[in-house]
């Protein structure tokens, strides 16, 4: 840019002279941008930590509600979210290159103020938890202990079914590849949580247990939908060939759309699979037909209304 200023002022008495001023407004225009830029990159997890700054705020809104309605055993899982937020910001603040230091300075004394806000409630959330489990514990009577005993016992052993079931879909989906991997999966989730809820209900700790119970149960309903949409699936694929006029096996062409209605010869050599190898085994299609006539299959169903009523008890 100097060097352009210094050609301007020689220019001054040439024809030269709009050309220079051109040429010096250019490069100006293009240092300011790179300058923009520049602040942009030094601003920019500032610019995302206020983006986050509504989330963060109705976080802490609802742990305010949690804690106006005494609901400490939601406050408590909620808050356990919410507090490592504070400390990865403050991690971002730090490992961010040339921050500016004005704000980076004021966002950093923010955050470690409800850093040490966020230490105060959890150590007295601690505290207050473990009165409220030593008190609640007392209150149980030995009837109360051996009801949850029972449970826990039926639980375990619905944890038991969950396990077989979720090795009927795994064997499912080896078979059939269009059977969903995810029923296994939430299948195995849901009865991870169900030996944690019998952990918890051998120990009398109802609070713990009927956490993993609802997220025994969040699972459980998560694979229902997944049969469903299964389910769903099937009928419209079976509505559509009803619909549908296939054309005859081995008739060697097919009429092209794409190119006004001409006839199209397929001469690619094609290998159909022997009547052995197209057909799947007995067991599994009559699994999948009593599947396709129900929501769920009827063991399933008669699991879930088990698992309802116990969490009813």
């Amino acid at each position: 840019i100097k060097d352009l200023e210094q050609k301007a002022i020689d220019s001054l008495q040439s024809n030269d002279l709009d050309s220079s001023f051109a040429k010096l407004n250019q490069a100006r225009a293009k240092r300011s941008q790179t300058l923009e830029e520049i602040e942009a990159l030094r601003a920019g997890v500032v610019q995302r930590f206020k983006n986050f700054l509504p989330q963060f705020a109705e976080k802490y809104d609802a742990l305010e509600e949690l804690a106006e309605l005494l609901d400490l055993p939601e406050f408590n899982s909620q808050f356990k979210n919410v507090y490592p937020e504070t400390l990865r910001w403050m991690n971002n603040l730090s490992m961010a290159p040339d921050t500016r230091p004005d704000l980076a300075g004021r966002l950093n004394g923010d955050l470690r103020e409800i850093n040490r806000i966020n230490g105060e409630i959890s150590k007295k959330l601690g505290t207050t938890m473990r009165e409220l489990e030593k008190n609640f514990r007392g209150l149980l009577t030995p009837q109360n202990k051996e009801e949850m005993e029972k449970i826990a016992e039926k639980q375990g052993r619905m944890e038991k079914t969950s396990g077989e079931l979720a090795q009927r879909f795994a064997k499912m989906n080896q078979q059939n590849p269009m059977i969903n991997p995810e029923l296994s999966l939430k299948m195995t989730g849901a009865g991870k949580h169900m030996e944690k809820a019998e952990s918890h209900l051998s120990k009398h700790d109802l609070p713990r247990s009927i956490e993993s119970e609802n997220s025994a149960l969040k699972e459980l309903s998560e694979t229902r939908e997944l049969l469903n949409e299964l389910k769903n699936a099937n009928d419209s694929e079976n509505q559509r060939g009803q619909k549908e006029t296939s054309l005859k096996l081995g008739s060697g062409r097919a009429r092209d759309q794409s190119q006004g209605g001409s006839i199209r010869m397929q001469k690619e050599k094609v290998n159909l699979p022997s009547e052995d190898q197209f057909q799947a085994p007995k067991e599994f299609r009559e699994e999948i037909l009593k599947a396709m006539q129900n929501k769920y299959p009827r063991k399933y169903e008669r699991f879930v209304t088990e698992y309802y009523k116990e969490l009813v008890k």
